[in-house]
This record gives structure tokens, sequence and C-alpha cells, in this order.
């Protein structure tokens, strides 16, 4: 089995035991990061690949960076581009979290999120030494679409969720998501550096439709020299175009831009 095909299997099995996207009504008031990621299985997300020309040619961004699955690349064009390119898009780029982080305190050790519903989006803090540490952390309030942003650490973990402030329905994602300018997609950018033995990125896109989540797509970036990032951002350079930046602890950063093919 090619060495790439034998990584990308092993990394799957392992992404489909430890996380999972999920979008879940919430049926009673109290959240847990655990039993939302136990009922994800029960849930139906529309999957919408994005279609691409595959008589558009592939910008290859050099040898270090590659697609982990070859037909990545009929739905992407993937290139290095400098630190000037990344760094004139970031000024422009706004990130659209109103952060209002003392609209919401914790008391005794909880977290209430108003709802339209005159109900309350309930988490609740575990600050145990063991395996059921939960902590909460109100991120700030998405008004483009209406959601509220959390991040949840638990034992050796964190994840971010947004819960919608209509209905209290949740999406979790591996990172804080970021949304496109015109409102029409989000994105974020994972990796685990004792995941697996092929240093690796992921990134998630998601279409909204009428502020909701419809829809996901995740494609897979291998680094070939056996490094992987200490830190990764991604941001917006257009409705179509992610940049994204790795950082290294022994060098320069490196710069990519992720472009879906139309």
């Amino acid at each position: 089995m090619h060495s790439h095909n034998k990584y990308w299997f092993f990394f799957q099995c392992i992404l489909m035991v430890k996380k999972i996207l999920l979008v879940i009504t919430i049926p009673v008031t109290v959240f847990s990061c655990h039993s939302g990621r136990q009922s994800a299985l029960a849930q139906t997300v529309a999957v919408h690949k994005l279609e691409g020309r595959k008589q558009d040619p592939q910008v290859v961004a050099s040898t270090r960076f590659s697609f982990v699955q070859p037909t990545d690349s009929t739905r992407f064009v993937l290139s290095v581009i400098s630190e000037k390119e990344f760094a004139s898009s970031e000024i422009t780029y706004q990130d659209k979290i109103k952060r209002d982080t003392n609209r919401f305190k914790i008391i005794n050790g909880e977290i209430r999120l108003p709802l339209a519903t005159g109900k309350s989006f309930v988490v609740k803090n575990n600050l145990s030494k063991d395996d059921n540490f939960l902590e909460y952390k109100y991120i700030g309030y998405l008004p483009d679409i209406d959601k509220y942003l959390m991040e949840c650490t638990g034992y050796e973990w964190y994840e971010y969720f947004t819960v919608d402030k209509q209905t209290g329905d949740t999406a979790i994602f591996f990172e804080k998501p970021q949304i496109s300018p015109l409102n029409g997609k989000l994105a974020c950018v994972y990796y685990d550096m004792y995941q697996t033995e092929l240093p690796m990125i992921q990134i998630s896109t998601y279409k909204l439709t009428a502020k909701q989540i419809s829809g996901y797509d995740t494609t897979y970036i291998a680094i070939s020299d056996q490094k992987y990032p200490m830190a990764c951002t991604l941001i917006w350079e257009n409705e179509i175009s992610m940049l994204i930046k790795l950082s290294f602890e022994s060098s320069s950063s490196e710069y990519l831009r992720l472009k879906m093919r139309r």
C-alpha cells in the first residue's frame, strides 16, 4: 500500500473516533460537550462537494506541501504565497466576532446565553482534576449569522462550538471558525502533532445558507519534511480563497493559499 494511502486510512480512523462535526438541536437547557459528541451519530448533515473544472491547471505549491488525496486538486488550487500577501489580506479581513465577553459572566460555574424563545442555553463547568474536566468560555457573538461562539476545554482536548440565538442549535468545530467576507461560507484549520505519523493540516469549509450551516467539505495537506507547525492561522482572502499561516518552531513561517475551483 502506498505510504500516503496508509497514513490517510490511519488518520481517518482516528478522526472518526476522536472528533466529528455535528449540528444538533438541544432538547434540554443544559449542554454538555460529551453528550453533544455522543448524539452526533444520530444526526444527518447534508454534505455538498465543491465541484471543480478538471481542465483548470493545478498550481503546485511546492514539494513541501501537497494534497493527501490527489483528487482534491480537482476541487482546490494549492499554492505558496509571500508573507506580504498574507499580511495585506490580514489587514483587510475582519473575523466578524463581536467580543462582548463581559456580557455573560460565569455564575456558580454556569454560563447562560439567552435565546429568542425566552429560554436560556446553559453550560456548566466541571473543574475536577480527572477525565471529567470541562471548562467553558464565551468567545463572543457572530451577528452576521446570529450565533454565539463558545470554547470548551476538556482533559487534553478542546473545541469550539456555535449556539444559534434563535433555536439553541449547536455546531462543533475543531478550531475557531472564520466567516467569509460575504457570509456565504465558514472555515477552520486544524492540526494535531500527536495524531498521525504523517504531518498534515486539515481545512474544513462549511456552506452557510440563511445563516445556517448546510454542509461541509474537508481537505488535508501533507507536510513532507516531517515537521508539524506550532500554530496555524486562517483568514479569508475573498469568498473562494483562504490564506493559511503556518508557524514552525525553528524556521520562518510558511504561507499558503487554498482556492476553491469554480
